[in-house]
């Protein structure tokens, strides 16, 4: 931020209101950088956007507040209750949910009050949504039905990719279990089945689920996260350790387990079961409806192995993938937990092992980018002796067990007679 000549002295000095609504509204802005770009207003029930929010915002008491504090103000960079106030006042609560038939879509209300639509179901269920936000004190809403603009190609592509970040910086994540009622357990949800809803659970640091009619689902907590019996609850029906549950790091950290807890998540759109995992590895492929499944999942299972330090999510039994024979055709082969091997205790056999895996860097990156149609992991081995890459890697590398050999070593193509 640029430097003033003077520092202001009073509110009531027009260069003092200047200067910190300049203040103000630069906070603004760059608040609003992270947060998605339509969210709905808990009290009108009806959808707005970044203009709508910063008019919304001028008329708070909130706003008023912070003019009245410029002679507080003795520095020249934006203060931090200036930032507090500003995040605070534009938190918004995210809806995890399955999907139903009729869904409430951005054109279906913009420019209306939800409130005032007729009563079909999956507008009582965006009712009941906003209802409740409101109640637990938040102004602001947002859905993945009613709040991206799904005709727009660049809007849904930037939602997809955002998504994981929204809910993780959301103030709080509602889930509806619609098919949830008093007597029954989080297990029999289908809500656990939905590939985005995986990383609509491991996201968000505050999260509650909800009942069929939004009533609370084990009342007297704020934060189901923090809850040890929905917690253990939750390890139950996924798999999936507290620590995850409770603390998720995205990343690729313990891939092959991350693909195992997709493997068991079906989809709406057959790509999306690949287009739901870019945030919990947080990484990007190209957003493309249309192409075979077999090819969205080949581009990310590409790109996490590219940055692995192991082959484990090489270890699969069942159809080989069109897009690439190392990948399986479908995540649903990531179901049975990786290949025990007994030998490795044995020093010997764990050189042996690193080697073979060291092999698959190799075989599988070479394939990759100088690869012949009929190339697979196994006529790669073939082509090279296996004591060329034992010595290799000792002899030149000194790398640890596990560590990608392909990252270390000259491209190795088809044409290349080292025999």
């Amino acid at each position: 931020m640029k430097r003033q000549d003077a520092t202001p002295q009073s509110a009531h000095d027009p260069t003092t209101s200047s200067w910190i609504k300049q203040l103000i509204g630069d906070v603004v802005s760059e608040t609003l950088k992270d947060i998605p770009p339509h969210l709905l207003d808990t009290h009108t029930g009806v959808l707005c956007d970044h203009d709508s929010w910063v008019s919304h915002f001028k008329k708070s008491q909130e706003y008023h507040k912070l003019l009245l504090s410029a002679p507080a103000l003795d520095t020249f960079l934006p203060p931090s209750h200036i930032c507090d106030v500003v995040s605070t006042y534009f938190q918004y609560v995210t809806l995890s949910h399955r999907w139903e038939k009729f869904e409430p879509l951005l054109w279906d209300i913009k420019g209306q009050v939800i409130y005032d639509l007729d009563s079909v179901h999956g507008v009582l269920k965006l009712e009941g949504f906003c209802l409740t936000s409101g109640q637990h004190g938040y102004l602001w809403a947002w859905s993945d039905t009613c709040c991206i603009d799904k005709e727009s190609s660049v809007e849904l592509q930037e939602a997809i990719r955002s998504m994981f970040s929204w809910y993780r910086r959301s103030a709080l994540t509602m889930v509806h279990l619609a098919d949830i009622s008093d007597t029954d357990v989080l297990n029999s949800s289908g809500w656990f089945k939905c590939s985005w809803t995986l990383q609509e659970l491991l996201a968000p640091a505050n999260m509650l689920f909800f009942r069929q009619d939004w009533s609370l689902y084990k009342d007297g907590t704020s934060n189901h996260k923090e809850n040890s019996t929905v917690i253990h609850e939750l390890e139950q029906v996924t798999g999936i350790v507290s620590g995850h549950l409770t603390h998720f790091c995205l990343g690729m950290d313990d891939a092959r387990s991350r693909l195992q807890w997709a493997s068991m998540h079906c989809t709406m759109w057959p790509e999306d079961i690949a287009y739901s995992l870019m945030g919990v590895f947080n990484l990007h492929i190209p957003v493309l409806y249309g192409e075979s499944v077999e090819t969205t999942i080949g581009h990310l299972l590409t790109e996490v192995i590219s940055k692995l330090d192991d082959t484990l999510i090489l270890d699969w039994v069942g159809q080989a993938s069109s897009f690439h024979s190392c990948f399986p055709a479908t995540l649903a082969l990531y179901q049975m937990l990786p290949a025990f091997h007994p030998f490795l205790a044995d020093p010997i056999s764990c050189s042996s092992m690193w080697c073979y895996n060291q092999v698959s860097h190799v075989c599988f990156f070479s394939s990759l980018f100088h690869y012949h149609p009929t190339d697979t992991l196994w006529t790669s081995i073939v082509r090279f002796p296996f004591h060329f890459y034992y010595v290799l890697l000792y002899t030149c590398t000194g790398k640890p067990p596990f560590s990608p050999f392909w990252q270390f070593t000259p491209s190795l193509s088809r044409d290349h007679n080292v025999m």
